[in-house]
């Protein structure tokens, strides 16, 4: 728990240090117990002894460790950032909190949740621990939040030069994700200069710590501003006609190959009012958010539907499971209903302004106010990892 005191935590590290100086105790046993420890916990016991600190920074062992926090069936490794705007403060911030006792946990508010930090970040996307934002607005960076290890990410090189943007038309968005087949990590880029076509590409690997340039998007339509969702081994962007039609498609890139593709949308998802609908990652599917509009003797009201794509690359897969008019008259719901996450048991987070309420089914599950919050702005589930942002770079040191 992210509550034990400083006691039990000082018990545990005399344990720990007794089991690293006993040279028979057995090495399966070891890893087991090293494996269920949180990022935290292992980054104090390298200083245990030669032998651990070899052990919990070996490629092997950073690799179970994620496999075991990405499986957790009780969440006890994810965690969530949200970006809030405070009413008393007037600006935003950004929070961190464990995600299990923030769903199901005694009840808290938002005044009272740790970890808060007024840093100016744009959020890009996350992927196995890393999380890839703006800091300041101003430096794009690869970080572990678990562990506080930081990597600049250098400006890519564009005609001749390094890029700096030079007109206000310049657009920008990014995504971060994994490629297997060559264990790394890649930030991708869709950029346009001064509305210039075609949208011009460049991938990032923090293996070479280099930039280069990939397929242009040149799909007929522009990038919606937002950023990538990282499923399946591919990044994906909600993209929109590109001469001002209501129409949306979801655009995904293959990491491995450098090249796009159109996914399917939900059949009967509807793309016919102007309000543009939202792509996302809940849980590991790729989801959908879309409006409809209902009518009623009191007129036209805005509803609102979360879709999930419960196998990848299947349309007839994509599935309708939370509404918003079966918990609220949409005409009483004055604050927009914004996504957090959703768990294979059905469970599904949804904050509305201020307050995040869980649900299963036709059934509300808990809710929790934020006493001096104006609105979540945005949310992000990572999880926690003894990844690096310098990869096989740190390894040697």
């Amino acid at each position: 728990s992210d509550y034990r005191s400083a006691v039990e935590e000082e018990e545990e590290e005399k344990v720990l240090q007794r089991m690293a100086t006993q040279t028979k105790f057995p090495e399966e046993i070891t890893y087991e117990i090293l494996y269920n420890l949180r990022v935290k916990s292992l980054s104090r016991f390298k200083c245990v002894s030669k032998r651990w600190r070899s052990i919990i920074s070996s490629k092997e062992f950073i690799k179970r460790h994620l496999e075991k926090s990405n499986t957790d069936p009780d969440i006890t490794r994810h965690r969530i950032l949200l970006r809030l705007h405070h009413r008393c403060l007037q600006q935003n911030t950004v929070l961190l909190h464990s995600l299990r006792p923030l769903l199901y946990g005694p009840n808290a508010t938002f005044d009272n949740l740790p970890q808060q930090t007024n840093l100016l970040t744009r959020v890009w996307g996350s992927c196995n621990g890393l999380t890839l934002m703006f800091v300041n607005n101003a430096r794009l960076v690869l970080l572990n939040l678990s562990s506080r290890k930081l990597k600049i990410v250098p400006p890519f090189p564009e005609e001749g030069g390094e890029y700096a943007p030079r007109h206000d038309t310049d657009r920008f968005i990014y995504g971060l994700g994994y490629d297997e087949s060559a264990d790394d990590y890649k930030v991708v880029c869709i950029y346009t200069l001064s509305n210039s076509k075609p949208h011009r590409t460049q991938m990032y690997s923090s293996k070479t710590d280099s930039w280069k340039k990939i397929e242009d998007f040149d799909k007929g339509i522009v990038p919606v501003e937002d950023s990538g969702k990282f499923v399946n081994g591919k990044l994906h962007w909600l993209a929109k006609d590109e001469n001002g039609g209501r129409d949306h498609e979801i655009v995904a890139l293959d990491l491995v190959e450098g090249k796009y593709e159109i996914m399917a949308r939900p059949e009967n998802f509807s793309n016919s009012v102007p309000y543009q609908p939202i792509l996302g990652d809940l849980g590991g599917y790729l989801s959908l958010i879309g409006h409809v509009f209902v009518s009623d003797t009191a007129g036209n009201m805005l509803d609102t539907s979360v879709w999930v794509m419960k196998e990848y690359g299947v349309r007839e897969s994509w599935t309708k499971i939370w509404t918003l008019s079966d918990f609220h008259d949409p005409k009483n719901c004055t604050r927009g209903a914004l996504p957090l996450c959703f768990r294979d048991n059905g469970d599904i987070a949804v904050a509305f302004g201020s307050s995040i309420v869980v649900y299963n089914g036709k059934n509300k599950l808990r809710e929790i106010r934020g006493a001096i919050v104006n609105d979540i702005i945005e949310s992000l589930v990572y999880v926690e990892s003894l990844v690096s942002p310098f990869g096989d770079e740190e390894l040697g040191h």
